[in-house]
C-alpha cells in the first residue's frame, strides 16, 4: 500500500510504501527536481529543506531511497566517511548505536558492493555537487549510479550525454533489494 503525502518542499514528492519489506515497516521514496545553479528558480536552502521534511517524516524503521534530477554534478567524490574507531577510544564513547550509524558503510561491504563509484562524468563537482554529498555523507545514504546494476562499472552520463546530474539514492539497508 501507498500513500502520497503533503509536501511543504517545492522540490520533492514524498511517497511512502507500507509493509513492502521484512527489514523495514515502510519505504520513503523522495521523487526530486531541483533547479539548475544558475536558473532563478536556484534556492541554495533546497537540501536543507528536503532534508528538514524528510526528518519531519522519519520513523525509526523507515528506509529512504531518492530519485530524480538534482542538476548535481559529483564526479566521483566519496558520499560516505570512513569511520575511524580511534576517535571512539579517544573520546571514550562506547555509544553502540552511534557507532553503528557512523559504520553504515560495512553494509555496502557485506553486500560486495564497492564504496567507491564509477563515473563517466570527469567534470569536478559543482556547488550543488557538493551540497548533495554533504547530504549523503549526513545521513548515510548512498549515490547508486556507478555502484549497482549495469551501471556498476561506469556511471553513465545522464544530461545531453555531458554530465550525470540525475541520480538514485538510498539507504544502505535497501541495497539488498537492488539488483
Amino acid at each position: 500500500m501507498f500513500t502520497i503525502l503533503k509536501s511543504d518542499c517545492e522540490f520533492v514528492q514524498w511517497i511512502k510504501f507500507s509493509n513492502l519489506f521484512k527489514k523495514c515497516s515502510s519505504l520513503l521514496i523522495g521523487c526530486i527536481y531541483l533547479p539548475p545553479e544558475n536558473s532563478k528558480y536556484n534556492s541554495p536552502d533546497a537540501y536543507l529543506d528536503i532534508e528538514a521534511e524528510m526528518l519531519d517524516l522519519f520513523d525509526s524503521n523507515m528506509q529512504y531511497f531518492w530519485i530524480g534530477d538534482f542538476n548535481s554534478r559529483v564526479g566521483v567524490t566519496a558520499d560516505f566517511v570512513e569511520p575511524d574507531d580511534n576517535l571512539f577510544d579517544i573520546l571514550k564513547n562506547n555509544n553502540c548505536q552511534l557507532r553503528e550509524s557512523i559504520h553504515v558503510v560495512d553494509i555496502l561491504r557485506r553486500l560486495n558492493i564497492p564504496l567507491s563509484r564509477c563515473s563517466e562524468d570527469k567534470g569536478r563537482p559543482n556547488s550543488l555537487g557538493l551540497k548533495l554529498i554533504n547530504f549523503c555523507k549526513d545521513n548515510g545514504i548512498f549515490i547508486l549510479n556507478g555502484r549497482v546494476d549495469k551501471n556498476a562499472n561506469c556511471g553513465k552520463k545522464t544530461c545531453k550525454n555531458a554530465s550525470l546530474i540525475d541520480y538514485a539514492i538510498a539507504s544502505p539497508e535497501l541495497f539488498s533489494y537492488i539488483s
